[in-house]
């Protein structure tokens, strides 16, 4: 009995105490709450992680879109009076990231600057931005780019849009978009008659050499408006010589007193099919008599173009060849450092400018092929079409041996000179280029001339006074000539000095040496819940550059204010796309301040051009009453008073090539 209880008396414990529970539970407890802990700062690592893949994606969609958005604006008018008339070279369209897609469709939308303001970040980098004249941008609600807008009518909330970004670093000096006094280079078909068309009989036009007198013929102006429009020749103009340089008058058409025909394209083209004058074709012949759309007219078209040609001088050698199965496939130069020299022109022009080989050999591959529609092959070809010699206002041309033979040369050898002068003269602008090779080598690089006085002047139809930079050019322009919008307004020729139009041409500097960082800028990304605040959609839009707000080119007898309303209703939305406010889809068309929180707001949403006539109010185009900046077509107030500032947390910096030319990387 004894051993059996002092076995159980050194048996071991248990149990725990009451002191080591404690400790336990402390121990247990320490380790709950650190895990609660590391949760949110897990969380907000997760989340820093997911925003900087998106800044990522973002970052490359901008980028690329930069390099490849299309830059048309058709809608917009290209050519003024003076620098400031139209907003065609003004920072609206640099080829700036900021510039090219901070629109509608592209998606970079100014934060409104009373909620930019209110965002902090390390070294309070937003708000440096903002002082030096910056934009904090937001993504539009869709998740790509480039969608139309009626087609996000069930957008959901985008998680993207708290992901704000900023372009870092400045802009250079850009090239002109497009010369504003002449939107050179002009496109035309190759081989054509004489550029011509429809133009408004305006002081503007006075020169020009309109068919609507001293003829028996007319282009019966079209009902556009109220204005007076007429048919004409701009070619016969576009040479500042041309006033004593009339023989291009004779190819586009001539009533030759001593015959009593007409000679030259206009005739020809005068087809008895199209004689009715009704209100429903309003660009009707008034009928000839005889009527020229004929084998005889197609002759006299050509004679025409003959007659040209030799008085301007081209030598036989390039309208009358003696060995015709050979056309000439790459004229030789030489080239002249002066465009203005003599020695410019291809040898087998003689003396003749080459512009002027260019035009003589482009009406007359016209007018040869004209032929044909008239001619047998087989007539052609036993040399039976003879072009007799014509004298036209006293002058007489030989005529040719018109073969299909010589018809080719014609046209191979005009399409060869006329590439080869487009391709190596970007700076003589004394013909059209051809349209079937249009490429950017046809424009000529120009920039403003940002280290000289700017120019000055009136404002048409105001009494403000405008001012811009002047324009320069790497060399010397020639034969500048005059704008098909303005062919009685001489543009001053340009020169290496300075003047009142030109600048200094020793500021130009687009084809100057470069170190890469020279054009490097920064797109940086911050995350930050902007669209909590209460005032997050009635807070008014980013202001605008003006240049955002279109004005038409200057028209006798309107007034400045009537040009910023004059072009809008006649053009769809994509045509102006880049003349909007960011937010133009979004924006509301009347005040909703009083307006309850998750109220309907789809009626005020305008897709494409259902609601042009708000975008004439300058509070819509403004953007002064807010916007629906989720699009879920409802008005959002967010819980956070404008009091609260918040902090905006970096997720990504990315570097990107800053353009100075415009154009489009396909």
């Amino acid at each position: 009995m004894a051993t059996t209880f002092q076995r159980h008396r050194t048996a071991p414990r248990q149990g725990f105490t009451l002191f080591e529970i404690a400790v336990s539970l402390l121990i247990l407890a320490s380790a709950v709450i650190a895990a609660v802990l590391a949760f949110p700062a897990g969380i907000r690592v997760q989340q820093h992680a997911r925003f900087r893949l998106y800044a990522a994606a973002k970052a490359e969609e901008l980028i690329e879109l930069t390099a490849t958005a299309y830059n048309a604006n058709p809608g917009n008018d290209y050519e003024g009076l003076n620098g400031w008339d139209v907003p065609i070279a003004h920072r609206n369209l640099h080829p700036d990231l900021e510039s090219r897609i901070a629109n509608p469709y592209f998606g970079a939308v100014p934060v409104p600057l009373t909620i930019a303001r209110r965002l902090d970040s390390d070294g309070d980098e937003i708000q440096h931005l903002l002082a030096d004249g910056a934009y904090l941008y937001y993504s539009l609600p869709m998740a790509s780019m480039d969608l139309t807008e009626s087609s996000l009518v069930d957008e959901p909330t985008n998680e993207t849009q708290r992901l704000v970004f900023a372009v870092v670093g400045h802009a250079q000096a850009n090239a002109l978009f497009s010369f504003p006094w002449k939107a050179w280079p002009y496109h035309y078909p190759c081989p054509s008659p004489p550029l011509h068309g429809l133009h408004r009989l305006d002081a503007h036009s006075a020169g020009m050499r309109l068919f609507n007198y001293n003829y028996q013929f007319y282009f019966r102006p079209p009902k556009i408006g109220s204005g007076n429009y007429a048919f004409g020749c701009w070619e016969e103009i576009a040479d500042p010589n041309d006033a004593a340089d009339l023989p291009m008058q004779k190819v586009m058409s001539w009533h030759e007193p001593a015959d009593d025909l007409w000679y030259g394209y206009l005739p020809y083209a005068n087809n008895p099919a199209q004689t009715q004058t009704t209100e429903a074709n309003e660009y009707s012949w008034v009928r000839m008599d005889p009527p020229g759309f004929s084998a005889a007219g197609a002759q006299r078209y050509l004679q025409a173009a003959l007659w040209y040609a030799q008085a301007i001088g081209l030598p036989e050698a390039l309208w009358n060849p003696a060995d015709p199965s050979t056309p000439i496939a790459d004229p030789p130069g030489p080239y002249a450092a002066d465009p203005s020299s003599p020695g410019r022109i291809f040898s087998h022009g003689g003396s003749v400018p080459v512009h002027k080989q260019v035009q003589a050999l482009r009406f007359l591959a016209h007018a040869a092929t004209c032929v044909t529609r008239w001619r047998t092959k087989a007539e052609l070809d036993a040399g039976a079409v003879m072009v007799p010699d014509v004298s036209l206002d006293g002058v007489t041309a030989r005529g040719v041996k018109l073969t299909h033979e010589l018809i080719t040369w014609y046209h191979e050898t005009c399409l060869n000179l006329t590439m080869k002068y487009a391709a190596s003269m970007p700076y003589d602008w004394g013909a059209p280029r051809p349209i079937e090779r249009a490429i950017m080598m046809d424009h000529p690089l120009l920039e403003w001339d940002l280290f000289s006085p700017p120019a000055s002047g009136p404002v048409h139809g105001s009494t403000l006074t405008g001012s811009q930079w002047r324009p320069i050019a790497p060399r010397r322009i020639a034969n500048i000539g005059r704008s098909y919008t303005y062919p009685a307004v001489p543009i001053p020729d340009n020169t290496p000095a300075p003047d009142a139009f030109w600048g200094d041409q020793s500021h130009f500097t687009l084809c100057r040496p470069f170190e890469p960082v020279e054009r490097m800028r920064e797109l940086v990304f911050w995350s930050v819940d902007w669209k909590s605040y209460e005032d997050c959609e009635t807070a008014p839009s980013a202001p605008l550059d003006s240049s955002k707000w279109l004005l038409a080119g200057a028209i006798d007898g309107r007034q400045y204010m009537d040009r910023h309303y004059a072009i809008i209703p006649r053009y769809t939305h994509r045509q102006i796309f880049n003349f909007r406010n960011p937010e133009y889809v979004l924006t509301f068309g009347q005040d909703v301040s009083t307006w309850a929180t998750g109220d309907d707001v789809s009626a005020m949403q305008r897709w494409g051009d259902l609601d042009w006539k708000d975008w004439k109010k300058p509070d819509v185009f403004s953007g002064v009453h807010g916007a629906d900046r989720d699009f879920d077509k409802k008005l959002d107030r967010g819980p956070l008073p404008a009091s609260v500032r918040l902090r905006a947390i970096e997720v990504g910096r990315y570097l990107f090539y800053d353009a100075r030319l415009p154009g489009v990387l396909r």
